[in-house]
C-alpha cells in the first residue's frame, strides 16, 4: 500500500472487484486501506451497481468464454466483510406496506 495524492479538483475512482468482473478483468480493482488522514475537508461520493439479483446476469466484457454470473459475486461479495448472502429476493411487506405506516 501506498499513499495515493489527490489535488484540488482532481477525482480518484476506485474501481470494485465487481467491476472487474464486469469488464473481463480490463478494469482492475483499487485495493486500498482506510485511513483517517484529518483533512479539513473531503467528500466521498459512492456508486452502487445494483445488479437484479433473481437472474444471472451475465458481464459487459468476457473473456476466454468464461462463464461469470454478476448476479451470484453481487449477492455473496459482501461475505469479505463478514456479510450474510444477500436474498435473491426482496423482502415481502405485510400488506404491501411500510411497516412505518401501519396503523
Amino acid at each position: 500500500m501506498s499513499p495515493v495524492p489527490v489535488h484540488d479538483n482532481q477525482l480518484l475512482a476506485m474501481p470494485s472487484s465487481l467491476l472487474t468482473a464486469m469488464t473481463g478483468d480490463d478494469i482492475p480493482p483499487l485495493y486500498h486501506q482506510v485511513r483517517n488522514h484529518r483533512l479539513p475537508r473531503r467528500l466521498t461520493v459512492l456508486f452502487l451497481a445494483n445488479p437484479p439479483l433473481d437472474r444471472p446476469v451475465p458481464p459487459f466484457v468476457s473473456h476466454e468464454g468464461r462463464a461469470v454470473d454478476i448476479a451470484q459475486l453481487a449477492r455473496t461479495s459482501g461475505a469479505m466483510f463478514g456479510l450474510p448472502t444477500a436474498p435473491s429476493q426482496p423482502a415481502a411487506q405485510a400488506g404491501g406496506q411500510c411497516a412505518s405506516t401501519q396503523a
